[in-house]
């Protein structure tokens, strides 16, 4: 059929003339292409029932929308984006939901709604959109939009954790929440799988907080080389510590700097501070130092050796 006698046919309101002819207009077959057109004809068969409309209404909208919506600065632009996403999220589109969302979250081409834009990510993550997952948990965990939950915040978070997306920040906070018993029964071992979560994703707060964890023996190893390992991590993803916490982080801290040309003097002070203090790690680590070959300063004598008080004296929250 020629495009002009499909443009007779859907004129009459055959939708799947008009599905067909707004194909012609997205492609440019036997015309100029046209994506407002598409567009429109899409929408008549869409609104018709046709499926095969609904989905390339969907697509075309999410595309156009896309475009409109790199333009920042652009007010209209923004509202006609977010318009665009409406029609497909009113057509059950995750993709679409997700975005108009964002929109209403962001307070972009729609006035800021944070209720709106946690149904709106609700609706995608039911369909299965693990980016919405994450921003739902997040509203969860925060009480943005509704009321603070952070056992659904984690739900939604292990829903995405088992299709292969972890989102390091909430990870991080829901380890908190579940360390710390906040608004959820306390769990040591669900708190170490989430830190672990998100400081395998390299985020440096969590890995601080396993290091602290593991130092302290809430219930876990106390094998001395895991807060060794997370603190190392947590100061390879931006994590700084001005002043460690107590003698074993010290400790800790000194080692990790004494493999650095740069920072060696740092990392001596920090082992023998630590030493003072009576931490038996570092009191080993730098009396074998001593005993090497290793530079140490003028007043470097040995120092006793004892049990290291606390190694685990508290179990305050990373």
């Amino acid at each position: 059929m020629s495009h002009d006698e499909l443009l007779s046919a859907a004129e009459t309101g055959d939708a799947a003339a008009q599905h067909a002819l707004g194909a012609h207009f997205a492609s440019g077959e036997g015309t100029a292409v046209d994506l407002d057109l598409a567009l429109y004809w899409f929408a008549r068969a869409a609104d018709r029932g046709f499926e095969p409309a609904v989905n390339d209404f969907c697509a075309t909208a999410l595309a156009l929308g896309a475009s409109l919506f790199e333009r920042q600065d652009d007010p209209a632009a923004l509202a006609a984006a977010a318009d665009l996403y409406q029609r497909a999220a009113d057509f059950g589109m995750a993709e679409a939901q997700n975005n108009l969302a964002v929109m209403h979250h962001r307070g972009l081409g729609r006035p800021r709604d944070f209720a709106e834009a946690a149904r709106l990510y609700g609706l995608a993550a039911e369909q299965d959109m693990v980016l919405a997952m994450g921003s739902i948990a997040g509203m969860y965990m925060r009480g943005e939009g509704l009321p603070r939950d952070p056992a659904k915040a984690i739900a939604w978070l292990t829903e995405a954790d088992g299709r292969g997306t972890v989102f390091p920040e909430l990870a991080h906070l829901a380890g908190e929440a579940l360390y710390d018993g906040d608004d959820v029964p306390l769990d040591y071992e669900a708190a170490m799988f989430w830190y672990q979560r998100a400081a395998v994703a390299k985020w440096g707060p969590a890995a601080l907080a396993l290091s602290r964890l593991y130092r302290a023996h809430a219930g876990v190893s106390a094998d001395p080389e895991l807060p060794l390992g997370w603190l190392r991590l947590a100061l390879e993803n931006g994590v700084t510590l001005d002043e460690p916490r107590d003698a074993g982080e010290r400790c800790d801290y000194g080692l990790i700097l004494l493999g650095r040309p740069d920072t060696e003097a740092a990392g001596l002070a920090h082992l023998r501070a630590s030493a003072e203090a009576g931490w038996a790690r570092a009191q080993l680590k730098w009396n074998n130092r001593r005993a090497g070959s290793v530079p140490l300063p003028d007043d470097a004598g040995a120092l006793p050796t004892g049990d290291a008080p606390g190694d685990g004296s508290t179990e305050e929250r990373p």
